[in-house]
């Protein structure tokens, strides 16, 4: 698959004990020190259906803070933006591709395409057992 509308992007591991620097990334796309636990929390469920923080506070990525656009289950998504740009991050078992475009690109486009690449790898995982 080839799309030219993500211009920076970055994938971690979900395992804490990896989950501080990238397994890839573009050149100055990585996260700062605990940008990716708050990730990872903002997928964990809350109880009585209490906003999470990422809902009211927004998040950051490589230093740049994101507000919260949505998120979604099934696989898990994390939709952000920062004035006309965006970020997308799906987790999976093992990693969480991260996705930056910038303003003249479409969050939706990018999301169908980073929304690809998340079932491919959990279906691999799953195969696996």
């Amino acid at each position: 698959m080839q799309y030219s509308g993500i211009d920076k992007a970055a994938i971690y591991s979900t395992d804490p004990q990896y989950a501080s620097s990238p397994c890839a990334s573009s050149p100055g796309f990585t996260a700062l020190p605990n940008e990716i636990a708050f990730i990872l929390n903002s997928f964990v469920d809350t109880k009585d259906d209490q906003p999470k923080e990422v809902q009211t506070n927004g998040f950051f990525f490589a230093g740049e803070k994101y507000f919260f656009v949505r998120a979604d289950k099934n696989p898990d998504c994390l939709i952000g933006r920062k004035l006309k740009e965006g970020i997308v991050i799906y987790k999976t078992g093992s990693a969480l591709f991260i996705a930056h475009h910038p303003s003249d690109i479409l969050t939706n486009n990018v999301n169908e395409y980073v929304d690809a690449w998340a079932r491919y790898l959990i279906n691999a995982e799953n195969a696996q057992g």
